[in-house]
């Protein structure tokens, strides 16, 4: 039977523009008090949703001391949460380059060339803050994601599986190899990851994992109990009510 998808894999942001890169604590010694004030201007302006203000407010910050890490990491933050990605990424580019022993940096780099469908460069700046610090937040699922779309899907087994063992209670992490294992066929190990993934955090995007594994199995009556649940939390794609119904007659 064909499955609804073939893998899962979800990929997260850096979430908060506001963050700072890892390089922050060496950069504090060198940036000037004006444009840590400026910094925190543009911050509060993210916040309140006043975003020239907040790009007025890094750029002059930048102005006032290039070296301001934490400002230039804010401003491309901001710019992908506007959907701006060619900016975040003349922006970040002679930064991690000049850096290229920050990890946040080159992260956020990678999430720039990512939302820009760049992917062949989002992977090489992800390899980069990977080298680094592989237990940099979301990195992990990131970088897994990249090889999952490069059909590189033995690296990303590696990076799930190394990440999972530093943190076994991650929802995403768990999420992302249960799909991995479904794409390699390893419906048994696709299996007892959702689960273990299912414990720390219930989600649609689980149960379809976990849906789709059973029925490799041709555990149809265990595959229907997976995707109805998946329907339960809020998955109404067409496919997969569809794939209910077709479950349902043959289970009888």
């Amino acid at each position: 039977m064909r499955f609804i998808l073939s893998i899962a894999l979800v990929y997260v942001l850096s979430g908060n523009a506001l963050a700072a890169p890892a390089g922050e604590t060496k950069a504090m010694s060198t940036v000037t008090k004006k444009s840590v004030e400026l910094n925190e201007q543009g911050a509060h302006a993210v916040l309140a949703g006043q975003y020239k203000a907040a790009e007025e407010a890094f750029k002059k910050a930048l102005t006032t001391d290039p070296g301001n890490l934490t400002a230039a990491f804010n401003l491309a933050g901001m710019f992908l949460m506007l959907k701006q990605e060619s900016k975040a990424i003349d922006l970040l580019q002679p930064y991690a380059s000049k850096n290229p022993k920050d990890v946040g940096l080159n992260t956020r780099l990678g999430d720039a060339y990512f939302t820009a469908k760049k992917v062949k460069q989002a992977l090489e700046a992800y390899e980069k803050a990977y080298a680094i610090d592989p237990a940099y937040p979301a990195l992990a699922g990131k970088l897994s994601t990249v090889y999952s779309l490069s059909n590189r899907l033995p690296d990303a087994e590696r990076i799930l599986l190394a990440a999972v063992e530093k943190f076994p209670k991650d929802g995403q992490l768990l999420s992302n190899l249960s799909s991995v294992f479904l794409a390699t066929g390893k419906a048994d190990k696709a299996i007892s990851t959702a689960k273990r993934g299912l414990q720390v955090n219930p989600s649609p995007e689980l149960y379809i994992t976990l849906g789709n594994a059973y029925e490799m199995q041709k555990d149809y009556k265990n595959s229907l109990i997976a995707f109805e649940r998946a329907a339960d939390l809020g998955d109404k794609k067409p496919e997969l009510k569809t794939k209910i119904e077709q479950l349902k007659k043959q289970v009888g």
